[in-house]
């Protein structure tokens, strides 16, 4: 092995083999392959982590993520004990990462999971309560067992997804416009 190698690693991916992790991955979480969900995941493989280096450019973005995230927890807490950095008050997030998240929101409200349908999606970065706020707009009416079933169907989504936004409110702005409030996990 050569030295500039010893600190790498490297895995080759058949598309049988991440077939058969995500079909692992699937009873892990106890998903009947006949759930709605699984097919808009498989779809996913299917077309997009068989184009030529997505597989590396997703794992090189998790891994990213993963980085930023640990460090970001890390700083956190040891801000005090550094002396000679200022103090911001806003929390400054990387282009890249957010634009991750709105992917993210994207691709789940545009999911088949959901049985509703949207007229209308805006998302917006609320940097002062770091958070994402999701407006969506409908045809029919929101009410409360609407958004009863959107929360819990938000919510399912996210547990069976390697995601960094946690779901935190839902709220009716009018008779078919509805707000929800997303986090980043940390």
């Amino acid at each position: 092995m050569k030295p500039e190698e010893e600190n790498s690693f490297s895995y080759e991916f058949s598309k049988a083999h991440v077939l058969e992790i995500v079909g692992d991955w699937f009873k892990a979480k106890r998903i009947m392959y006949a759930d709605d969900m699984f097919e808009d995941y498989y779809n996913f493989v299917e077309e997009q982590c068989f184009t030529d280096n997505f597989i590396e450019e997703f794992i090189k973005t998790q891994v990213r993520e993963s980085i930023y995230k640990w460090l970001s927890v890390f700083h956190e807490g040891k801000k005090d004990s550094y002396d000679h950095i200022d103090k911001e008050e806003g929390e400054i997030v990387p282009e890249w990462f957010l634009k991750n998240r709105y992917k993210e929101l994207e691709d789940m409200f545009s999911s088949k999971y959901f049985n509703y349908d949207f007229n209308k999606i805006e998302t917006e970065y609320d940097s002062a309560f770091r958070a994402f706020i999701v407006t969506v707009i409908t045809d029919k009416e929101i009410g409360e067992i609407t958004l009863r079933i959107l929360s819990d169907d938000i919510e399912t989504y996210l547990e069976n997804r390697l995601t960094l936004l946690s779901f935190i409110e839902v709220k009716i702005v009018d008779d078919n416009t509805a707000e929800f409030v997303f986090k980043m996990d940390w």
